[in-house]
């Protein structure tokens, strides 16, 4: 990381540009250019930028208030410096971006969390069936399910067991999306393993216009055989979409009343905006705080 940056630093002497009247920038403005510089870098390392038609720096020098000449104004002032190096503005630049990193990565950790403690709290075991076996051409019937389906995702889950006797080859089961009028409009699929029990499950957001999930273990063709297939521990579970699972666990904890020793603050029962004082919230009918 700190050599990348040397080396960026290096190639902004290589900009064009006099350097008549230039400032130097100033200590604090140069570690957050070196910041943007470095990201700006990263970006293009990953595909995300087309830099080789595409000035990225002088942007970034101007937001600040700064020309490319003054950049390198100030590259050649550190030369001549004998109190401070431009490796250490580098190292300061380096340092606070590590420590913005893991402080938006601990806020994204939080943030996953609570996403995951909504949905389970919400969801909704929408079917359900202990056993499915298929032993004659006919009992293949049972092995489609629909399901209608609404705006979040649903968790697909079971486990299957195809034994010596099937003969149908490459078999799959297809978790499909169909709008109103019965057309495909997405779909995912599992390969399915002979003679040993398998467990699979599968999360499928549902997408605009999708009506019904439509389930086909086997998917078995035209030219069927006698099958030998049996499904176990089938749930589908339905989650909110994210937000609405925020904000119906919001709804849940602002309903909440502050107890203490005895007395009720219910200023700070109904006002969602005082969960900022990090006060011990409790459940109803919970009388004081131990």
């Amino acid at each position: 990381m700190k050599t990348t940056l040397l080396i960026l630093s290096m190639a902004v002497l290589l900009l064009a540009g006099s350097c008549s009247r230039s400032k130097v920038i100033a200590d604090e403005d140069l570690r957050s250019i070196f910041k943007e510089i470095y990201i700006a870098n990263a970006y293009c390392n990953n595909g995300r930028i087309d830099y080789d038609s595409m000035d990225i720096y002088t942007p970034i020098f101007e937001k600040y208030g700064y020309r490319t000449s003054d950049m390198i104004y100030t590259i050649n002032d550190f030369s001549k410096r004998k109190s401070s190096r431009l490796s250490d503005i580098i190292n300061e630049a380096i340092d606070q971006l590590e420590k913005e990193y893991e402080w938006y990565q601990k806020k994204v950790n939080i943030l996953d969390t609570i996403d995951m403690i909504a949905g389970e709290r919400f969801k909704q075991i929408v079917y359900e069936d202990s056993l499915i076996t298929a032993r004659r051409i006919a009992d293949t019937g049972k092995l489609r399910i629909l399901i209608p389906v609404k705006e979040g995702s649903y968790k697909v889950e079971y486990s299957y067991l195809i034994d010596s006797l099937e003969s149908n080859g490459s078999l799959r089961t297809s978790h499909l999306l169909r709008d109103s009028a019965g057309r495909q409009i997405s779909t995912s699929t599992n390969w399915m393993k002979k003679q040993n029990r398998q467990h699979y499950e599968t999360k499928i957001t549902v997408v605009p216009r999708a009506q019904v999930l439509e389930i086909r273990f086997g998917n078995y063709s035209k030219n069927l055989k006698t099958p030998s297939m049996r499904i176990d521990s089938l749930k589908i579970t339905y989650y909110l979409p994210v937000d609405a699972a925020r904000d119906s666990l919001t709804h849940l904890l602002v309903n909440y009343k502050l107890m203490i020793d005895g007395k009720e603050y219910s200023e700070l029962t109904q006002d969602s905006s005082t969960l900022s004082l990090h006060a011990p919230w409790l459940p109803e009918k919970r009388d004081s705080i131990h």
